[in-house]
């Protein structure tokens, strides 16, 4: 046990039940911020341990002015005498041994954290419930969440954010992939894992992973040397990793891949002989009102409520003709309709489709052009003369899976229609297989995309996720560069909050407020590193995770 000082009580350093200082007695400990120290306090003469994060230290000396320090400079100056140095840490309080909500006594010591201490940070979660989302920073004991919060019911969804590369948000969310998994297989759960590749090849390369832990680790030391990294550290952290999974080898999750993409995709996985791979694009009955104005228009943009009424009246009226309905045919029809008033409705009954009573020439010629605009840039998963095409299908899903969904290399107007049209799949399906206890985990990277903070149209199944997802076990798992950006009421319904490297200006936002002090070190955090907030515990914490396994295992 390392005894580094203890806990202030004066009137400039009051102690909280939220936080309270301590003093650094112990010269070979460096008090960092974000490190861990544990209080041996007591409540009622009942011993307790009270754990806490560093969050802001502070040195200071008798001595009023920095002039005294140019005294020795001066003629006939005595020597010089060193001041006394007073070092002392802000702790903010994290988790208590007893459920006690109250400051710790005075002058009680505080120490570095142990093994020991590993069950205040799995406090209040079970044994069956627990999914690891990293390990400590400074040492390798693993911090868990409840699974109830992270997949439902009682709460569910993840957010990450931070700067693009540095925070390696895409490998956190690996990382909580994979563990959830092994929490799936540990427990007999049936979960599906959904992620949407936005980043060239980076989730498309998943099977080329090592095969088995021991291929991983003999590939360490030439990744190490790459990533500039020391081998010895990853490859502990790794051990703590397959450890805390019960010794499940998450490199088995990489053998067992499915993927989604579009014929022509230069990263497709089939053209490299991987048999799991299915071809998707949809046709005009594939989706609904709501997915094809989500693809039409941008989330930042102002939408004239006469065109939303114009595409509502004319599928609602096309539903009789759905297996004529295709995307040509409703550009025709626009085209003719913007070219005619309606006096004329009578002589266009056999040049359309879908015959209108009313409609307003204008809009309907703007409609048409957005319509042949999109159609334009959408060439990779519109079928344009057929009703329907090959859609992702909830049961095509892979059970207890990593399903990578490739998005890159299409439109924006695909990718919402894409991304829209999945998240309707899963949630209908699951409305109707509640009793089934399936949990659909679906990552989003460049959530800003689709969930932007000012009003949209296109983000309301976004919304209904958020706020009510948790009840049929669908978890939104979120990313992007400034979580600031998003809109406000799916980050508030976000249990588990991860922030990687982000820069001052960032950080500053109201939305970080929850970080406290931690907020400086956030722009100081290296890859492999995030800050963490949720439910169970009362203040952010840091944690590490590993890289993931094919990125190690694809060092060139």
């Amino acid at each position: 046990m390392v005894i580094i000082g203890r806990v202030i009580v004066s009137r400039d350093k009051p102690a909280s039940a939220d936080s309270f200082w301590c003093t650094i007695e112990n010269s070979h400990f460096v008090p960092e911020i974000g490190s861990y120290v544990v209080c041996e306090t007591s409540f009622s003469g009942r011993k307790c341990r009270l754990l806490g994060i560093i969050e802001d230290v502070e040195y200071s000396t008798d001595v009023f002015s920095s002039a005294v320090y140019y005294s020795s400079m001066m003629p006939s100056s005595p020597p010089s005498i060193s001041p006394m140095v007073i070092k002392m840490a802000k702790v903010r309080a994290v988790m208590s041994e007893m459920d006690i909500y109250a400051p710790p006594e005075w002058n009680t010591p505080v120490r570095t954290l142990e093994i020991r201490d590993a069950d205040l940070l799995a406090k209040n979660v079970p044994l069956e419930n627990r999914i690891l989302i990293g390990f400590a920073k400074g040492s390798f004991i693993p911090v868990y969440m409840h699974s109830e919060y992270l997949l439902g019911e009682q709460a569910a969804h993840v957010n990450i954010s931070g700067k693009t590369g540095l925070a390696a948000k895409t490998s956190y969310a690996l990382f909580l992939a994979y563990n959830i998994l092994a929490w799936a297989r540990a427990h007999d759960k049936e979960v599906i894992i959904v992620m949407l590749n936005v980043k060239g090849g980076d989730l498309m390369r998943l099977h080329k992973s090592a095969k088995s832990w021991d291929d991983l680790i003999s590939k360490i030391d030439d990744w190490s040397k790459t990533a500039g990294i020391s081998g010895g550290d990853i490859i502990e952290l790794l051990k703590s990793w397959k450890e805390a999974l019960g010794e499940i080898d998450p490199c088995e999750f990489n053998n067992e891949l499915r993927y989604f993409t579009y014929n022509g995709d230069p990263f497709d996985p089939f053209q490299e002989g991987y048999k799991d791979t299915i071809h998707f694009n949809y046709g005009l009955a594939d989706i609904t009102t709501e997915e094809l104005i989500a693809a039409l228009y941008r989330p930042d943009e102002e939408v004239q409520e006469r065109q939303i009424n114009a595409i509502y009246t004319y599928m609602s009226e096309a539903i009789q003709h759905r297996d004529h309905l295709t995307f040509d045919n409703l550009l025709k029809d626009f085209k003719i309709y913007g070219q005619y008033t309606p006096d004329k409705g009578a002589s266009l009954s056999s040049k359309v489709l879908v015959r209108l009573e009313n409609w307003h020439q204008l809009t309907m010629g703007a409609l048409y052009r957005r319509i042949e605009g999109f159609l334009s840039r959408s060439t990779k998963i519109i079928k344009r003369r057929e009703s329907n095409g090959q859609p992702i299908k909830f049961d095509s899903l892979g059970r207890n899976k990593i399903n990578i969904i490739q998005l890159y290399g299409l439109s924006d107007q695909e990718q919402r229609l894409v991304v829209n049209a999945l998240l309707r799949e899963v949630r209908e399906n699951l409305e109707k297989s509640i009793a089934r206890g399936i949990r659909v985990v679906i990552f989003i990277d460049e959530l800003n995309k689709y969930a932007p903070k000012r009003y949209s149209p296109i983000k309301e199944q976004l919304l209904e996720i958020a706020s009510r997802g948790r009840y049929i076990g669908l978890s939104l798992f979120g990313a992007q560069q400034f979580a600031s950006e998003i809109d406000p009421e799916i980050y508030g319904n976000t249990s588990l909050k991860v922030i990687g490297q982000s820069d001052d200006a960032e950080v500053s936002s109201e939305i970080y407020r929850f970080l406290g002090e931690l907020r400086k070190r956030v722009t100081k955090l290296r890859k492999g590193q995030v800050v963490v907030h949720h439910p169970m515990l009362f203040a952010p914490i840091i944690v590490e995770f590993p890289p993931p396994p094919h990125v190690i295992s694809l060092v060139i």
